[in-house]
């Protein structure tokens, strides 16, 4: 997730008589915040769902647990504290919308992730649709071939442009703005 989202419910924080304070918040599926200060350390995590249950469960049982808190009833808090929130970022994450649209000329590719493998759709208006279901390894294979075929034409692009006035750093921003060129693509035929 790129932006921050608040999940109703969330956020739970949790004080002590002495001042002592945690706050466990759900801010992105599959991840616990932890921020704070207990027994005279400041708390500030990022925790993986998994990882916020066992710590959670370690916890409520009581197990000896310097990190968080060395009284039983503080962890017991905090342990469920922590075990309610990484159940809900887990669910979250299992939720999560894994499709993505890319636009195209005429057209779109939609990328979807169902169960383990990818599953790429494009459509060209009213020309074609095409659908691949892939493996994991056969989308990594696809995406660095075109990789390499996109980087192959922007040089091929870059050498079709007159660079004999590009002698400073400032030139070559410049290039690459006005033609759309990747800068180390201008580089690459620059140092032939």
């Amino acid at each position: 997730m790129n932006e921050t989202t608040a999940y109703p419910g969330t956020t739970e924080r949790i004080t002590f008589p002495d001042g002592d304070h945690l706050t466990i918040s759900v801010e992105d599926p599959g991840y616990v915040d932890v921020d704070g200060h207990i027994e005279g350390e400041d708390v500030g995590m990022s925790l993986r769902s998994d990882v916020a249950f066992e710590d959670g469960r370690l916890l409520t049982i009581g197990a000896h647990d310097a990190l968080w808190t060395r009284d039983r009833e503080r962890g017991r808090r905090i342990g469920d504290a922590l075990i309610a929130a990484a159940s809900l970022a887990q669910t979250l994450a299992d939720h999560v919308d894994t499709s993505e649209r890319v636009a195209l000329d005429g057209g779109h590719a939609d990328v979807d992730v169902i169960d383990q493998h990818v599953e790429v759709t494009v459509t060209l208006g009213e020309r074609a649709t095409i659908g691949l279901a892939l493996t994991t390894g056969e989308a990594r294979k696809i995406a660095h071939a075109l990789m390499g075929a996109v980087r192959r034409a922007e040089v091929s692009r870059a050498m079709q442009l007159n660079l004999s006035g590009v002698e400073t750093v400032t030139d070559l921003f410049n290039t690459a703005q006005d033609t759309g060129v990747p800068a180390s693509a201008l580089v690459e035929v620059i140092g032939r």
